[in-house]
């Protein structure tokens, strides 16, 4: 049973993921919008075969393609999902009984599934996401990465219980690669907003972001991908570093 809402998804080379996300919505959706930035492989013939409706636009970052995609929307109600995520069947269930209420944004489950695992503990622990909201009241915040909706002070947060699965990573070194890539893209947030890095931010990061997710977010409880998730913060935040002080000198991050 489709309800009024349309799924958002902007992608980059996504085709060993896009049809399993575009899979997992179109049942309960009317309409699934795909904005895709240039990918050279089979993302955007995979997503109109499977009757998604695909603008092809330039990238100009997480925040600004996916409110794009709000913009293109036709429904009174956005589930906004990434290529890399699905919703199981039980989700679909679970969305397909809400009533949803105007004024509201609806909170999903994301589960992050690294070396073939669902992780409870750690950084990648299970985190509430406001997904699922009404297309007039919020937009993405637009930075480079790590984007945040804007508008929810004025909106209550609904807690669903529906989860959302994410495919964080199948080794550590994809991990590695992900993480490196996000931690450039923050430290160009951070120069553009000409905020210079705290002292013990730039010395003291790696080991604060390690006890973090090992002790106080209890990844100690994964065993083995718990210390191995905990060790990417470090080499996270050394990479942010890193490419903050190349930026600010002005060099190439990469």
């Amino acid at each position: 049973m489709s309800i009024d809402i349309s799924a958002v998804i902007i992608t980059f080379n996504e085709s060993g993921n896009i049809e399993r996300c575009i899979r997992s919505v179109q049942d309960i959706t009317k309409e699934v919008i795909v904005v895709d930035s240039g990918s050279t492989d089979d993302t955007v013939l995979l997503a109109r075969q499977m009757g998604a409706h695909v603008v092809e636009y330039s990238w100009n970052g997480y925040g600004a393609n996916k409110n794009l995609g709000i913009a293109l929307a036709r429904s009174k109600w956005v589930l906004s999902i990434d290529a890399d995520e699905w919703l199981p069947e039980k989700t679909r269930d679970c969305i397909e009984s809400l009533k949803l209420k105007a004024n509201c944004v609806y909170c999903l489950e994301l589960q992050n599934i690294y070396k073939g695992r669902v992780l409870i503990y750690g950084a990648y622990g299970i985190e509430l996401k406001p997904r699922l909201f009404e297309k007039d009241k919020v937009r993405w915040e637009e930075c480079h990465v790590h984007e945040t909706l804007t508008g929810l002070s004025d909106l209550k947060k609904v807690k669903t219980g529906c989860v959302m699965f994410h495919h964080l990573a199948d080794t550590k070194d994809e991990l590695l690669g992900r993480e490196s890539k996000y931690a450039k893209l923050a430290a160009k947030d951070l120069l553009s907003q000409r905020t210079r890095m705290h002292f013990l931010k730039e010395h003291l990061g790696g080991t604060y972001h390690f006890m973090r997710s090992y002790l106080l977010q209890m990844g100690i409880l994964e065993g083995k991908l718990g210390w191995e998730t905990s060790m990417v913060q470090v080499h996270k935040n050394r990479a942010k570093v890193q490419a903050y002080k190349a930026l600010r000198s002005g060099g190439n991050p990469n």
